[in-house]
């Protein structure tokens, strides 16, 4: 009775391990998931920024140039 219970325990202590360094690498590849995602929200970011900064000197250089056109060209023709 005492030798299968402690080959029983043996055996539980073995699959036991394994499950354990399995649960660890799945930890393992979450957290470098986790971080990848991270720097993807990062560059996402950066990028979104550099948009809208490129944006933003678009509609100054096209607000410069509709104002000479209105200043200089346009207000001419009409009167």
């Amino acid at each position: 009775m005492v030798i299968p219970l402690i080959v029983a325990v043996i055996r539980s202590n073995v699959r036991w391990s394994k499950v354990e360094g399995k649960v660890d690498t799945v930890i393992r590849d979450l957290d470098r998931m986790v971080k990848s995602q991270e720097k993807l929200v990062e560059d996402k970011d950066k990028v979104h920024s550099a948009m809208l900064d490129t944006i933003r000197d678009d509609r100054r250089a096209t607000d410069r140039r509709l104002r000479w056109l209105e200043e200089n060209l346009w207000r001419k023709t009409t009167t």
